[in-house]
């Protein structure tokens, strides 16, 4: 067995924790990141489903059987003072990283930028050249916690310069030969290096760099991007508008320009209130925009459970400017429907019965397309193409 050990540094606040949401350093979470890039890997070679189970397993374990490898953490600093809460005070000047915490996020603990933490492993030696990659693009690339895929719980490695060259295939082919991994073809499907698009943001001489700046720069584009020049998304005006106010719906002229960033998303009218469910007063009027599949036979309780897609665009920020990593691959099973929903409180408007839940079919096409303006919008805010 061999022993690999890093030194890894907090770049942007972590949203870690459990149920009672403290945050706290969790080799769980560190596992589960390591897995999924593992998969995008294995998805850039592999294009059977059970192959890539079966080599994912190999190294991280099954419900029958343990992994290969085995993690643990260290922090370099006293455990007293890395943590603190989301500071709401600030709101109004910083925006942009309030925008992209999401309305989820703001109670949270977290732990501080600037916090170091040791990573250690125990690894096969023959799988030591293989998880060594996988740590460098992991931690370079990937983010953890709440929020991770909107520039959260970003991270670098400060003992070692990680470039490019653990995002391109030709980097895995030489170490997946030695593993005997039998290559064909990859699966487009899935997020793989093959259908990434690696978008880069260069901050302006004038940007001092902090995080709060860096994730206030992120949010500002974001926010650009999703609502496309005007005051509400696109999906509001042409749809949730009509859908809150129970008035009917032109499917036809229904716009869903922003699928790639994930789902569900959740829309509020600023104008219309209704009783809260629990405790006094109004809250706003709320929507939410999730999906379904059409094929399967599901009980009462899946049937009331919201099915959430991953954004297939992460947000990665670092000191020399924000990434972003696009994969251009399945979003959702054929036949899936999209469906609109009022959440929130009792519906109590004067003449106006909740809306009932209506579906939207999705159509493949009509996303790949929105995939794309999505990627060159990001390009019209100051990301550029990184070639790998």
């Amino acid at each position: 067995m061999e022993r690999l050990e890093y030194e890894v540094e907090f770049i942007t606040p972590a949203f870690i924790g459990g149920a009672d949401q403290q945050a706290e350093l969790r080799p769980a979470s560190f596992v589960g990141l390591l897995r999924w890039w593992w998969r995008v890997v294995l998805a850039s070679f592999l294009s059977d489903i059970e192959s890539i189970h079966e080599w994912d397993g190999k190294l991280f374990g099954t419900q029958e059987r343990a992994g290969s490898v085995f993690l643990k953490l260290k922090l370099t600093e006293k455990k007293e003072g890395i943590t603190e809460n989301w500071d709401t005070s600030t709101r109004t000047q910083d925006e942009g990283k309030e925008y992209m915490l999401g309305m989820g996020g703001r109670k949270r603990n977290y732990i501080k930028p600037g916090t170091t933490f040791g990573l250690e492993l125990i690894v096969p030696d023959a799988y030591k050249e293989v998880v060594d990659a996988l740590v460098k693009l992991s931690v370079s690339f990937g983010g953890i916690g709440y929020r991770a895929r909107k520039g959260f719980g970003s991270m670098k490695l400060t003992n070692s310069d990680v470039g490019y060259d653990v995002l391109k295939v030709s980097y895995w082919q030489d170490i997946l030969r030695k593993l005997d991994l039998k290559e064909t073809k990859p699966n487009s499907d899935l997020p793989n290096l093959e259908n990434l698009i690696l978008l880069k943001y260069d901050y302006q001489e004038s940007e001092d760099w902090n995080w709060q700046q860096a994730l206030n720069k992120l949010g500002e584009i974001y926010r650009n991007v999703r609502r496309a020049g005007r005051d509400k998304t696109p999906e509001y005006e042409s749809c949730i508008y009509y859908f809150l106010r129970s008035r009917k719906v032109n499917f036809r002229k229904v716009k869903l320009e922003n699928l790639p960033f994930g789902l569900p998303i959740m829309f509020q009218s600023k104008t219309l209130r209704v009783k809260k469910k629990r405790g006094k007063g109004n809250e706003h009027a709320k929507a939410q925009l999730s999906w379904k599949p059409l094929y399967e036979e599901r009980s009462d309780k899946e049937r009331s459970t919201t099915k959430r897609r991953a954004s297939s665009i992460l947000f990665n920020v670092k000191k020399e400017g924000i990434y972003a990593l696009a994969f251009k691959c399945k979003f959702l099973p054929e036949d899936s429907k999209l469906r609109i929903q009022a959440k929130g409180g009792y519906w109590d408007l004067k003449g106006q019965d909740k809306p009932k839940p209506i579906n939207i079919n999705f159509n493949r096409n009509i996303y790949v397309n929105t995939f794309d303006q999505v990627i060159q919008k990001l390009k019209d805010e100051g990301f550029k193409e990184v070639n790998l």
